[in-house]
């Protein structure tokens, strides 16, 4: 618990170095997409802001407010937070089995009257100031041992079993992903890769048989789209005829 809760170190950048640091391209790309995104239901709606574009850029404005908020503040914050984050996501994941709101025939969201959530969406971010803030506080030439991995495997594993029983395959998969790259980037050692990879291959056949039909079908069509090209199959051939029709230009 000591090793969890481990005291942050001062780290302390001014503004204008924080503004010169943010990824300027990367923010023109994403508002580039959304004017196009927003221009398309502008269309879609006839004409008319109504009901959608202006959602659209609502939307946008929120986020490019937290976006600054965020590169903004004193990174000390997210370290002192990301241990109490991440809990609070896992509390709240934990509850969606309980009080969560059920729909399409899966429980993934709590309801707060007319508005509803997704812990899991949340955990995307705790999880990876979680990891981020235990490889920060571990010394370097501790990351080779085996018992050093159990803090972030329990931080990983804990939410993928949380979300596969809503069920939520994807969401599960993408933990294991996140959390698989954050360790890759500490510095974790290939061999213990190795023999996850190895691990993960022998329980495939296992892993199938426990699937539910939806995600089966899901798997199917990802390797082979035209094999239901009308049905399950048909985003996947269309954006492939997209790309194909408008070439490197567009």
């Amino acid at each position: 618990m000591r090793m969890l809760f481990a005291q942050a170190p001062a780290v302390k950048q001014d503004l204008a170095k924080k503004l010169l640091l943010l990824n300027w391209p990367f923010l023109a790309l994403v508002t580039a997409i959304v004017l196009v995104g927003t221009a398309a239901l502008y269309s879609v709606a006839g004409g008319s802001f109504e009901p959608w574009a202006s959602r659209q850029v609502i939307r946008y404005c929120v986020g490019l407010a937290l976006l600054f908020a965020i590169a903004f503040s004193d990174i000390r914050w997210w370290l002192k937070g990301a241990y109490p984050l991440f809990l609070s996501a896992l509390v709240l994941m934990a509850l969606v089995p309980l009080i969560g709101v059920e729909s399409g025939g899966a429980r993934r969201w709590l309801g707060f009257g007319e508005l509803s959530f997704q812990p899991s969406e949340m955990m995307k971010i705790a999880l990876v100031l979680a990891i981020a803030r235990y490889y920060q506080w571990l010394p370097p030439q501790k990351i080779w041992r085996l018992d050093a991995l159990i803090p972030p495997l329990l931080m990983i594993g804990v939410p993928a079993l949380l979300a596969l029983s809503q069920p939520d395959l994807g969401t599960a998969a993408l933990f294991a992903i996140i959390g698989a790259g954050m360790m890759f980037l500490a510095g974790v050692s290939w061999f213990y890769f190795a023999g996850a990879i190895t691990g993960v291959v022998v329980a495939l056949p296992h892993a199938w048989e426990m699937l539910h039909d939806y995600q089966k079908e899901r798997v199917l069509t990802f390797f082979d789209p035209d094999r239901d090209p009308l049905g399950s199959g048909y985003h996947i051939l269309q954006s492939k005829i997209a790309i194909g029709s408008g070439g490197l230009s567009g």
